[in-house]
């Protein structure tokens, strides 16, 4: 599951060794830490924010500056509410399933510690990897 999130592929021979012997979720942040550094991390970076996101149309989008001067800003400042929407999506994409009134507490959470970080989106994804949303099938 984690390979096909973050990679868009298949897992590789050591995620498999590593699953068939017990012993990936003891690794599993060395593991998540080893697939954004492979090279096909790349693929998720061009792929899922043009088509789940749709972020390709937001260039058409952009208000004028003219007459909006203040949307950069107010963009910045509301990053906990971004962090949350990309915490959102990528776990219905990387899971597959719709999110439920109950799991607004673990994305809470989610979102809290990847600030407590630095709010980047590695470590939202470290802390998505490692939640109960994405060990619950």
């Amino acid at each position: 599951m984690w390979a096909n999130f973050l990679w868009n592929s298949m897992r590789d021979a050591r995620l498999t060794e590593l699953a068939a012997s017990g012993k990936l979720r003891a690794t599993l942040r060395d593991e998540v830490e080893r697939m954004l550094k492979d090279a096909k991390f790349q693929r998720f970076i061009e792929d899922f924010p043009g088509q789940w996101l749709k972020l390709r149309a937001i260039a058409a989008n952009d208000p004028d500056k003219k007459l909006y001067p203040e949307f950069q800003t107010q963009l910045a400042a509301d990053t906990p509410q971004l962090l949350k929407n990309l915490a959102q999506r990528f776990a219905i994409y990387s899971t597959g399933r719709d999110l439920g009134f109950c799991d607004r507490e673990e994305i809470a959470g989610i979102v809290a510690c990847s600030q407590k970080q630095g709010g980047g989106i590695r470590t939202l994804l470290h802390e998505l990897v490692q939640s109960r949303l994405f060990q619950t099938p």
